[in-house]
């Protein structure tokens, strides 16, 4: 028998909030993993566990202010804060 080597998925655990867009302030807050960092043009996805998937609009736009980064997408505007690690 053959074993395959495995192929490590790095994630990096993530909190968003929507902070505007569609006339409205939402301050809802997810936490999940993204797959990978918020690219112009393309939709940011966040996974949440259990098959649930939060997915933006095409991204335009991201700036780093303070110790977050503001990702604006096509509809809205989110917080984006990078969790720490927790250390086992």
């Amino acid at each position: 028998m053959k074993l395959a080597r495995t192929h490590e998925i790095l994630t990096t655990k993530v909190s968003v909030i929507k902070v505007g867009g569609n006339g409205k302030k939402h301050k809802e807050r997810i936490e999940g993993y993204e797959y990978e960092p918020p690219t112009l043009g393309f939709p940011y996805t966040v996974h949440l566990g259990k098959g649930n998937v939060f997915k933006t609009s095409p991204v335009w736009d991201v700036k780093e202010v303070n110790d977050a980064f503001m990702v604006k997408t096509a509809n809205s505007v989110y917080r984006l804060n990078y969790l720490k690690k927790q250390e086992l």
